[in-house]
């Protein structure tokens, strides 16, 4: 096991300079290897997401970042003591956090772990880390009721914008004090009904079944607007489901356990219901613009911030499935 460190940059500009002398991936040339990042702080959710994290840059034979991001407010000069105190104080609880959460991932056998602190907004530093990770890791705060309707968390933040896939591992009172990788319960990938665009999820769960030998739940619903609310889904979707997965599971021979669910609700509640008892919940990013920023569709929120189990989230541009070669 190998464990690199950088030491804390105390203004944004030497961050990004010692970042690209040191570390490939919050530096930014097309050529360097991807790994697996993982977000921490000293939140109960960042112990769970650093497991998580390892176990996966194990199973996909990556190095794992681990990636603590800082800021001090800016006061006026005359409080200059007071900053440097401040700054001091960061870095010297920074360092002991990362040391903390390194000595956790190399309790993971053939975990490559390097740590790295850096001056800036969490969501800002991690969003430019997954443009050249593999994937992106967070812990879930569970915000308040407030929180949990103004997407203001690092979590909800970065899921809404990053360019690579990112999952958000629930904390043990979330998840009921289980595991947050458990052995043989499955990928659940929540699909949207005639939307070929929804292979990218698709590859991504199979993928990830493939990696931890599990098996795969691919679940559509279908939620009549108008009319009779008790008929069932429609034969056609039924059909659709099994044509559009046939074409992904041809990518993935070695999954042999692929079960196909087409309900009868709102996705919200089957999905959230399935998370209960998966290893992971799998889920598109739409593309979602408003003047405050990208934003999450209600389906991916409620899952961040209420599913059992770890949720994947993949943007629309994630190239699928030559980007599975990691």
């Amino acid at each position: 096991m190998t464990t690199a460190w950088t030491g804390l940059v105390m203004t944004s500009d030497r961050a990004v300079a010692e970042a690209t002398a040191t570390s490939p991936v919050l530096a930014a040339p097309p050529t360097v290897e991807p790994a697996v990042v993982v977000g921490v702080d000293d939140s109960a959710s960042s112990d769970s997401a650093v497991t998580w994290a390892a176990a996966e840059a194990v199973a996909r034979q990556l190095p794992l970042r681990i990636v603590h991001a800082w800021t001090i407010p800016v006061l006026t000069p005359w409080a200059a003591p007071i900053n440097v105190e401040l700054a001091s104080s960061a870095e010297v609880h920074g360092r002991a956090l990362l040391q903390r959460y390194v000595v956790q991932a190399e309790r993971t056998p053939g975990v490559v772990a390097s740590a790295y602190q850096v001056d800036g907004s969490a969501g800002q530093v991690l969003g430019e880390c997954a443009k050249h990770a593999a994937l992106v890791v967070l812990g879930s705060h569970h915000l308040s009721e407030v929180g949990r309707m103004i997407a203001g968390s690092v979590s909800s933040a970065v899921t809404a914008s990053a360019v690579c896939p990112t999952v958000v591992v629930p904390g043990s009172k979330n998840s009921g004090g289980r595991d947050p990788a458990p052995a043989g319960l499955p990928v659940v990938v929540g699909v949207t009904p005639y939307a070929d665009q929804d292979a990218r999820l698709v590859d991504f769960g199979l993928d990830h079944a493939r990696r931890h030998r599990a098996p795969i739940r691919i679940v559509t619903c279908w939620h009549p607007a108008l009319g009779n609310q008790t008929l069932p889904p429609p034969r056609e979707l039924h059909l659709w489901l099994s044509e559009f997965v046939s074409g992904c599971r041809d990518r993935f021979p070695e999954v042999d356990r692929v079960e196909l669910v087409v309900r009868r609700s709102q996705p919200r509640d089957v999905l959230l219901e399935a998370a209960d008892q998966a290893a992971l919940l799998v889920l598109g990013r739409r593309h979602r613009h408003t003047h405050l920023g990208q934003l999450l569709g209600s389906t991916g929120h409620a899952a961040v911030v209420n599913a059992a189990c770890p949720v994947a989230i993949i943007p629309p541009q994630w190239p699928a499935p030559a980007g599975l070669s990691r």
